[in-house]
């Protein structure tokens, strides 16, 4: 369900007295600029199982089921059925997606999220490489996990993947502090398939099909890169949470010492000078002084 869909179905919807506002307003300073229609939109709109949890209001309520829950959110429909009578009602894919759904398959949730949240990657892709049939994905996605209808949302996919920002990547200890799933979901943003499938512990072939002689340059841009990132955004002043750009200086520094023929090999060489400068900037002569700084200079 997109936006639209779900604000039509906010007004239909029979009105539930909220018996915790607390739940959804920070201070009662905020209740100076709360309107009931536009902080449900925006709790529901911010929940992924809202198609589910419509679902089921509809089949505890004398409410027909509306008209205008078209396509493939008819698994909102189906869903409701199910609620009203799951004997009758019977879906061994509604079933699959509760399953999915539930504390016990975290795992296999997790991974299915994780392939759910890529632009590129259907119900059938995700059959094909997980073997859960795709309607089991689909009503899944539709009642749990909605994003697909909403991919081209960008603020409201980075508030699924990054609620924080990128900032928690760069913070020490940060694979111990982060929760599995998170890692793995913002693997399958960043990098797609073949990435997710292989941190899931599916034989992915990703790793054969990275052996190339450039793998080192590749590597070298990659951590020279994100220690410039780094630098020109604050982290030259930093002792802490800043590995990426220790990373980047030890580079610069063997590549001053191995020779000008060493540094020309390297793929990362248009990002040295670039750094260092950046580096000496914004420290001054405090960072410039200290030894490996020092040395790199010294040996130019």
């Amino acid at each position: 369900m997109n936006a639209r869909t779900i604000k039509l179905l906010l007004e239909y919807l029979p009105t539930i007295p909220d018996v915790n506002p607390v739940n959804h307003y920070q201070d009662s300073v905020e209740k100076d600029f709360d309107r009931e229609d536009v902080g449900k939109f925006v709790r529901s709109y911010a929940d992924l199982s809202i198609g589910w949890k419509a679902a089921k209001q509809l089949a505890n309520s004398d409410v027909p089921f509306p008209a205008f829950i078209e396509g493939s959110d008819d698994w909102v429909f189906r869903a409701y059925l199910y609620c009203l009578n799951p004997v009758l009602y019977k879906s061994e894919h509604i079933s699959g997606a509760l399953a999915l759904a539930s504390s016990r398959m975290k795992n296999s949730r997790e991974v299915i999220n994780s392939m759910l949240i890529q632009d590129m990657y259907n119900y059938a892709n995700i059959e094909a490489d997980t073997s859960i049939h795709r309607d089991t994905i689909a009503a899944y996605e539709k009642l749990f996990y909605n994003v697909v209808d909403r991919h081209l949302d960008h603020m409201f996919i980075r508030n699924v993947v990054y609620p924080n920002g990128r900032f928690v990547e760069i913070y020490d200890r940060y694979l111990d502090n982060e929760e599995l799933g998170n890692i793995l979901l913002r693997i399958g943003y960043n990098n797609g398939r073949s990435d997710v499938l292989h941190f899931a512990g599916f034989k992915s072939g990703l790793l054969g099909s990275l052996t190339s002689m450039d793998m080192p340059q590749k590597l070298e841009s990659i951590v020279m890169a994100n220690g410039y990132i780094l630098a020109r955004n604050g982290w030259a002043n930093q002792r802490e949470h800043a590995v990426g750009l220790a990373s980047a200086r030890n580079l610069i520094a063997a590549a001053k010492h191995g020779g000008e023929s060493a540094q020309q090999s390297s793929s990362f060489t248009p990002y040295g000078d670039d750094l260092m400068a950046e580096v000496i900037r914004v420290k001054g002569e405090q960072l410039s002084a200290r030894p490996i700084i020092a040395d790199a200079l010294t040996s130019s």
